[in-house]
């Protein structure tokens, strides 16, 4: 511990900004065992700059938290250095960035991790929205390292966490969010929720209403996801789909191309056959008749090999429907 530290040092409080914005881990060093104060506010400024602008106050406006600043350039040996010595991991500049906000928009991953890791709150909100809002958003430009950010954000977060944000953002048809999931080493991409219902049921059953859930499902399938997987109401992603309302082209077609069962009833009884017929959208029903000649196809084939038992063959080919209260020919 060095002796006759000074305190309250504005001077030695902008000395150690200056090294810190050019990455001098040498110089802070010095600076801080001098009794430059880590958690100071200077003026972020280079020096050759602020010599032709004396003029100009130094406030509050125009002063950056050093961690902030050595965040914001990357210089990740000046973030730990800093934190090392009681820098606060989530100090706010005036318009309220932080420096975790700063390292995940220059897509500084070791930098984010450090910052987490002494207790930067990724979820903390700002004008800007907060940090795990700004990886995902640059994570949907297919920016490579923006991804790396958005998985190594979600593998540090408790399991319930987790768990929670997967359900969120699958019923949000967040593909960004899924590809991290999709990513995350370990994680149970089947797991349930309180209803029984996998992440492929909620991307299913949203998709109307959801630009990118074809691409989410298929995202879901190519991971492993469970066509035949039941929630407490005996309704596949399929079914779940087609009792949800509006039903979305894409979604059902590749539930139906992965082998989704359609003569499956729910605890309702009613299958995702007869669910199709009683919606009769035009965009399904092609779909719908291919998977039924593969339904008619096993079937015979349980008969000729001797394995059927309730045997569940239909010739009806669906037709659309009208709307109720349609009139005309």
């Amino acid at each position: 511990m060095p002796f006759n530290r000074k305190k309250n040092d504005p001077a030695l409080d902008q000395a150690l900004m200056d090294a810190t914005a050019e990455g001098d881990t040498r110089r802070m060093e010095q600076l801080i065992d001098e009794g430059a104060d880590v958690n100071a506010m200077a003026d972020p400024t280079p020096p050759a700059q602020r010599a032709f602008s004396k003029a100009r106050p130094v406030t509050n406006d125009n002063r950056q938290f050093i961690l902030f600043t050595a965040a914001l350039k990357g210089h990740k040996d000046a973030v730990r250095l800093l934190l090392d010595n009681k820098a606060k991991a989530d100090p706010l500049t005036i318009d309220n960035r932080s420096p975790l906000m700063a390292a995940v928009s220059w897509n500084h991953l070791e930098i984010a991790e450090m910052l987490i890791d002494a207790g930067a709150n990724m979820f903390q909100q700002a004008p800007s929205g907060a940090p795990f809002d700004r990886a995902r958003n640059l994570a949907g430009k297919d920016d490579a390292d923006a991804v790396r950010m958005l998985r190594m954000m979600l593998s540090k977060l408790s399991d319930r966490k987790q768990t929670e944000l997967f359900f969120k953002y699958a019923e949000d048809c967040d593909l960004r969010v899924m590809k991290a999931f999709c990513a995350l080493e370990g994680f149970d991409l089947r797991q349930e929720d309180t209803m029984g219902n996998t992440a492929l049921h909620l991307v299913a059953a949203a998709g109307a209403s959801r630009r990118d859930a074809g691409k989410v499902v298929a995202l879901l399938l190519e991971n492993g996801a469970d066509v035949a997987a039941e929630n407490h109401l005996q309704e596949t992603a399929l079914c779940a789909a087609m009792t949800a309302g509006p039903t979305a082209k894409e979604p059902i077609r590749l539930l139906l191309e992965a082998g989704s069962e359609i003569m499956q009833p729910t605890l309702a009884g009613i299958t995702a056959y007869e669910a199709a017929q009683l919606a009769g959208n035009e965009e399904i029903l092609p779909f719908f008749n291919e998977a039924l000649k593969r339904h008619n196809s096993r079937e015979i084939d349980k008969i000729h090999d001797g394995t059927a038992k309730d045997i569940a063959v239909k010739r009806i080919k669906l037709k659309p429907r009208k709307p109720p209260g349609q009139s005309g020919p």
